[in-house]
């Protein structure tokens, strides 16, 4: 009895450690449909748009004509022009509003969350998105 509780319980170790290890090697291969990508500075660009219509960046180029250089390059040390484009949400409302995502059906719906209160607050969000990935914004 002692031998079959230490073989499951090496079983489960195995299991958890092999788990570990794919997502590891998933997130080290950059295979995500869609990653959130982290702004080290304020956006900034010419033209302001409403967080149901946001920037697409699909080359490097058309990143540095928007968001000048440093700013691109802050973003391509996170992802790859070649696979992914870039989504970028810039907005104002709420203090409270949230912008998230979740995949579904082939795609990636992002959902804008309105906020209650009325402080007047700009925000911007980056995701990196597969450049073969369909996607959408809804309001919730």
């Amino acid at each position: 009895m002692k031998n079959m509780k230490n073989a499951g319980t090496t079983i489960q170790k195995i299991l958890i450690g092999f788990g570990v290890l794919i997502s590891s090697q998933v997130l080290a291969s950059g295979d995500k449909l869609v990653q959130p990508l982290e702004l080290k500075s304020l956006l900034t660009t010419k033209t302001q748009k409403n967080v149901f219509s946001p920037f697409v960046v699909n080359s490097k180029v058309e990143a540095v004509k928007l968001l000048g250089l440093q700013q691109t390059e802050d973003i391509e040390k996170q992802m790859s022009f070649k696979t992914y484009q870039v989504l970028l949400f810039m907005w104002a409302g709420s203090g409270q509003d949230r912008l998230d995502f979740d995949l579904g059906n082939g795609k990636a719906i992002f959902r804008y969350v309105p906020g209650r209160t009325r402080d007047y607050r700009k925000h911007q969000k980056a995701f990196a998105v597969k450049k073969t990935l369909s996607w959408e914004v809804v309001r919730f």
